[in-house]
């Protein structure tokens, strides 16, 4: 797994089930309180800023989505998620910072990409611990796919190496598994992943789904979740 200086962007978005989607978890704020978004700066890499745009959910599609956001704004009893997008052409050159409040926190930074003709793939891109007063740096040349979500998830740890369950099982994976898709219940109000473990030592690749409320629940000390999808 690679370790490298990561910043943040924005939002889970749905193109249809779900498309191009950004998550972050950051700090911790005590039980009740306000809290606002995370001043997160996003550019090019000439220092042109680049808007981040509140995404509108609504529609069917939207729905598990949107019920899974108010359950865990109940949960952590705060704003917990915020959504937004962004238009970025294909090749920028683009830098996201943002100036960790509080620390130590293990900044982890996932890919989700899909084209017409290819697999939809989640992998992990890094991940690193951040004291307070650092400032988490990321930098891509962008290429774009039809869906491109970027997962970044911030975890109040105490200990540098501390691994939460998903990092360590992806680890066997190769920090890449297949995702084959989004589905939900019969009321609609859980998203769920389906996912493909790859088999180990020949053994047949198995299916599985997991929900975003359970996804949250195996990471260490969870804080707040900011999705940006890609147009």
């Amino acid at each position: 797994m690679r370790n490298i200086v990561i910043s943040f962007g924005s939002p889970w978005s749905v193109a249809g089930a779900l498309a191009l989607v950004v998550w972050v978890y950051a700090m911790a704020l005590p039980a009740g309180s306000a809290a606002g978004p995370p001043d997160l700066r996003v550019a090019t890499r000439d220092g042109a800023p680049i808007k981040l745009e509140t995404e509108e959910l609504r529609g069917p599609s939207a729905l598990p989505l949107l019920a899974t956001r108010d359950r865990l704004h109940e949960q952590f009893r705060k704003a917990f998620i915020w959504f937004y997008k962004a238009r970025i052409a294909d090749g920028t050159a683009v830098v996201g910072r943002w100036v960790v409040d509080r620390g130590p926190l293990r900044l982890t930074m996932y890919e989700i990409t899909k084209n017409a003709t290819t697999p939809r793939w989640l992998r992990v891109i890094g991940t690193r611990v951040y004291r307070e007063g650092e400032t988490a740096e990321f930098r891509s040349d962008l290429r774009k796919f039809a869906e491109h979500v970027y997962l970044v998830t911030a975890e109040a740890v105490t200990a540098p190496d501390q691994l939460n369950a998903h990092l360590r099982f992806m680890s066997t994976q190769g920090d890449a598994i297949l995702l084959q898709g989004y589905s939900t219940n019969w009321n609609m109000s859980t998203l769920r992943l389906r996912m493909v473990e790859k088999g180990a030592g020949g053994e047949k690749d198995a299916e599985f789904a997991k929900d975003a409320d359970w996804l949250v629940s195996h990471l260490i000390d969870p804080q707040w979740v900011v999705s940006i999808r890609l147009e």
